[in-house]
């Protein structure tokens, strides 16, 4: 057999609402996102991929509106290759939805929800769509036989469910499963961030392609999969057009609001979303505005967040808990103490421990 390359890609998310972000702001995200897909259509024709595979969620929802569906079904036309389509748990098979009311071009496959084989040259896909009737089924163990003499790929949208986020019951996949399945790749979708499955059969999740939220922080793609005699090779691309992080500014040692300012502007960046949690328990009372902080600064990202959870020592409630009686404690030995030099130490070491107790970093 020839060998065989394929784009493999899952969780675009057309269409969502981005309701975390203002409403203009939201609008050029989902832009974004189509722009991102048109990447995706052009890595085929740079890459020289031989097929496409998108696995489940390419849309937020199974009723997108008509413009979108428009957009998508000429990029797909514009591929020149094989595409192969799994609805996924957000736009599954449904009466009514995208995929059973709209006719894609020819070169698009869209599996149902029973397990099926199409095959193409040396390929043979395996692929089922998401049934959120059968949501909690073990969905590998239903995979057909592999075909002789092909290269055997299961495309599945479901829960590989060593990865711990809380929803292993979206088609359930057990390590074993994997490993007993006699496919050559199991191409994945579900899941948000790039996991490589190392087991005797290859498997992967390419992640979303372009971040949706916070939960989706860094530098997002698709994965390139290269198949023959030797076996296999994934090799992840990124594609995202901007990105999200989350940055934890620890304010202990700040003894004014510029400061933190300048660290903020440290990650200056049109093109990312930055949330920013300020934690700490500063030596004197710093009277931040974030607010007004946010508006001096927030034209140099994408967008901004500022979450203040600064301490005050002022501030400090002395209670039954043991962070209440580890702060009595050490403001008696602070008041008690008429060395200046031994009482700075005792304050700094105040807010160290509460920083501690309230399970933050120690720097």
């Amino acid at each position: 057999m020839k060998s065989l390359r394929v784009l493999h890609v899952a969780d675009v998310h057309l269409g969502i609402k981005f309701k975390g972000l203002p409403p203009a702001k939201a609008r050029i995200r989902r832009e974004d996102l189509k722009k991102t897909f048109s990447k995706m259509i052009d890595l085929t024709q740079s890459s020289r991929s031989n097929v496409l595979l998108i696995a489940g969620d390419l849309f937020d929802d199974p009723y997108p509106p008509p413009s979108l569906i428009s957009f998508v079904i000429n990029e797909m036309k514009r591929a020149q290759i094989p595409v192969f389509l799994i609805p996924g748990n957000h736009d599954p098979m449904v009466k009514g939805s995208v995929y059973s009311e709209n006719d894609f071009p020819s070169n698009v496959t869209i599996f149902d929800k029973e397990f099926s084989t199409k095959t193409i040259g040396d390929l043979a896909v395996h692929g089922i769509a998401y049934d959120s009737e059968k949501f909690d089924k073990h969905i590998l163990k239903d995979l057909p036989e592999p075909l002789p003499d092909k290269y055997n790929i299961a495309l599945v949208h479901g829960s590989y469910k060593v990865m711990d986020f809380g929803d292993e019951n979206y088609y359930p996949i057990e390590k074993e499963e994997i490993e007993g399945s006699k496919m050559d790749y199991i191409a994945l979708g579900h899941f948000h961030t790039f996991h490589e499955i190392k087991t005797s059969v290859p498997a992967c999740y390419p992640g979303t392609p372009d971040g949706l939220g916070f939960n989706d922080t860094g530098q997002r793609g698709v994965v390139l999969v290269d198949l023959d005699k030797n076996g296999v090779n994934i090799n992840p691309n990124n594609i995202n057009s901007k990105v999200y992080e989350t940055y934890e500014l620890e304010c202990t040692d700040m003894v004014n609001e510029m400061e933190i300012e300048t660290k903020i502007r440290e990650k200056s960046d049109p093109g990312k979303l930055l949330r920013v949690k300020l934690s700490g328990v500063p030596e004197k009372l710093l009277k931040l505005d974030s607010e007004t902080m946010l508006e001096e600064i927030e034209d140099s990202f994408f967008h901004l967040e500022i979450i203040d959870n600064i301490t005050s020592p002022s501030d400090l409630q002395v209670d039954n808990t043991i962070k209440g009686a580890f702060i009595s404690k050490m403001q008696g030995k602070i008041s008690g103490s008429n060395d200046p030099e031994e009482k700075k130490l005792l304050e700094r070491a105040l807010r160290l421990g509460i920083q501690a107790l309230d399970g933050g970093e120690i720097r």
